[in-house]
């Protein structure tokens, strides 16, 4: 029975990995359609004992997909699924003199067989963060062997897909957009909005720019938001359906009684007093998406400024309401987390690098004449309060504050407090 304890030892475990591997998990498209551009990457097989392979695959395919139930008694789901992409390769196959043969034996080591996609000059956009509504890519590799115990290995990976502004988009951002207004005889002013194309997941600055004509004019509150407008469409029961839905991303408000700014001035005491507001954005898709119009898919964003502004004397109170539309593009080189978070390198926050090497800003630059005079704070730092003559800056990285790269300021400054965040609304209005 000496034999017995050889039976019994445990055998070495036989592993066979199928991974893949991206060059570009992620793809930045320009809006210029003499361009093409590739998916590459890499299968990998790590395979510790000897095996027969058939053949390896491995596949792209992109899906847009709308679903929505409606608000009947019933609940019914509309739904529609398109295939946008498919393409579908052999990256190794059985290559024998005898052509019976359909598998060949592969020993043990690491293979790797590289592999690409042309996605051609204008693909989808990849659209995450809506639930069940989608636009997604997916790559599938699979192994096929043969033998009794046969059986196929797979692996996938999702990459995204990004439209970023052209060159001609940077070129022509456009000047600041403005809204001028008036309440007739007490007060005019001015709201100055970032231009219409704006990075996505970085704060938008707002100026106000206010002159009283009669005095105790009090500006009881401003406010602002960034209203997101989703719009689906599904063909289903051989009919188009449609569905919209209104969120709003983030608001902030500054009320009288939280900043000294808003205070009651008179004729005599100033003609013009101006202030600036910062609205943060989240940087991530589960909480805002970038704006967009393909296929079934529209989303769009406009930027809400509400003012409610009283006269002391008279007791009369005036509210105001101003939209501006917003295009929110994603910055080349963006990357995501599983938890749909970015990661947006610090020195591409506001200038990014198009492919020709030549570094433009995504959001226009302000005119020269205006802020030749203007304090340059370094990065990280924000603003708390001002007092004319004097700077105060708060330390960096401080807690609660908006996120501000670089202020400037064209005239001297109020004690104006940055509002606090009211809080983001997942309420919908179907």
């Amino acid at each position: 029975m000496s034999f017995l304890p050889s039976l019994l030892q445990p055998k070495r475990p036989v592993l066979r990995t199928l991974d893949i591997r991206l060059d570009t998990p992620t793809v930045s498209v320009r809006r210029d359609a003499h361009e093409r551009y590739w998916v590459h990457g890499r299968v990998v097989f790590l395979n510790s004992s000897n095996v027969r392979v058939t053949s390896v695959t491995v596949s792209l395919t992109g899906v847009q997909q709308t679903l929505w139930y409606t608000d009947t008694m019933t609940a019914d789901r509309i739904r529609s699924k398109d295939v946008i992409f498919c393409k579908e390769r052999t990256i190794y196959r059985t290559q024998k003199a005898d052509s019976t043969s359909t598998s060949c034996a592969i020993g043990a080591g690491n293979f790797v067989w590289p592999f690409e996609f042309d996605l051609g000059a204008s693909p989808f956009e990849s659209i995450d963060g809506l639930g069940n509504s989608f636009v997604n890519y997916e790559i599938r590799a699979t192994l096929a062997t043969a033998g009794p115990f046969s059986k196929k290995l797979s692996a996938r990976r999702q990459i995204k897909v990004f439209r970023s502004p052209s060159t001609e988009e940077m070129d022509d951002l456009g000047p600041e957009q403005e809204a001028h207004s008036s309440w007739p005889d007490k007060l005019n002013y001015r709201i100055s909005a970032p231009s219409r194309h704006h990075q996505w997941g970085q704060p938008i600055n707002t100026e106000f720019t206010l002159q009283p004509l009669v005095k105790g004019i009090t500006i009881e509150a401003i406010g602002l938001s960034l209203k997101e407008s989703l719009l689906l469409n599904a063909s289903s029961s051989k009919r188009e359906q449609y569905s919209r839905k209104e969120k709003m991303i983030s608001e902030v408000e500054a009320t009288v009684e939280e900043n000294p700014a808003l205070q009651s001035w008179s004729i005599s005491d100033t003609l013009e007093k101006t202030m600036e507001m910062v609205l943060p954005l989240p940087r991530s898709v589960y909480m805002c998406r970038q704006s967009i119009h393909q296929g079934r898919i529209m989303i769009a964003h406009s930027l809400l400024v509400d003012l409610r502004i009283r006269d002391d004397g008279s007791g009369q109170v005036h509210r105001a309401s101003h939209a501006f539309p917003i295009v929110l593009t994603f910055p080349v080189g963006i990357a995501f987390n599983d938890d749909g978070f970015a990661s947006i390198p610090h020195e591409l926050a506001h200038l990014q690098k198009d492919a020709q090497g030549v570094f433009t800003g995504l959001c226009a630059p302000p005119a020269f004449g205006k802020h030749r005079s203007d304090p340059i704070f370094r990065p990280g730092l924000y603003l708390a309060s001002h007092d004319p003559g004097q700077e105060q800056l708060a330390s960096e990285g401080a807690p609660g504050g908006p996120e501000q790269h670089t202020i400037l300021r064209t005239k001297h400054l109020s004690r104006f407090v940055f509002p606090h965040v009211v809080g983001r609304s997942d309420r919908c209005v179907r």
